[in-house]
């Protein structure tokens, strides 16, 4: 049986003006962040432009929660806002239902963490859930290993690092992140992905 495959990228860059040079790069989807703006990248949060440029581009759109990704906001209470607030910006540019909300995990979290990752993404799901969205996770191959077994998220999108742990590990993930870095397509630069399967199945959707 041929499976689809996709390949695209994820930026925490403005895509205003860049959708047709993405599109004839070859690249099918888009991941972008749901999160604030930062002073390192001022264009980070999604917003209904660009939103209207993958449209006319034919681009599809993936949705990223990621303010610092790190262990120190590993907790339910943290995860509780992020919930909300994820929802929130998706509500703002009219992200469908049934489509995906993914969280960052963004460090190579040793099994000491899990704990406190299962806390945050138990907290995630109350806001998200009822709104209608999926919930999908980043990180190394154990976390999402671990944060499905647990039933605490429907897809993950595994990190490009190599080191991490269980890199080698055949993978689980929905979303397989092939190159971290050094890359730019269309303009931007960004981190490069592929998806075995349908972009829907993977949370992702179609403005």
């Amino acid at each position: 049986m041929v499976t689809e495959k996709h390949v695209g990228l994820d930026t925490p860059y403005s895509i205003a003006k860049h959708g047709k040079a993405i599109a004839a790069a070859g690249k099918s989807f888009v991941i972008r962040y749901l999160s604030p703006n930062t002073h390192n990248f001022p264009n980070k949060r999604l917003t209904p432009i660009e939103v209207t440029e993958a449209a006319t581009a034919g681009l599809w759109l993936g949705s990223v929660w990621e303010a610092m990704g790190s262990a120190a906001e590993m907790n339910a209470a943290t995860g509780d806002a992020h919930g909300k607030a994820a929802v929130a910006t998706a509500q703002r540019v009219k992200q469908p239902k049934g489509s995906g909300l993914y969280f960052a995990v963004d460090y190579d979290a040793p099994t000491s963490d899990h704990a406190g990752i299962a806390g945050y993404f138990t907290r995630v799901r109350p806001s998200v859930i009822p709104a209608g969205f999926l919930v999908g996770a980043y990180g190394s191959e154990d976390v999402i290993d671990m944060l499905l077994e647990l039933g605490l998220i429907h897809f993950g999108w595994k990190a490009g690092s190599s080191g991490w742990s269980g890199a080698n590990r055949p993978t689980k993930a929905a979303i397989i992140q092939t190159s971290a870095g050094n890359n730019t397509v269309g303009g931007l630069s960004c981190d490069l992905d592929e998806i075995d399967g349908s972009l829907s199945a993977a949370g992702l959707w179609q403005p």
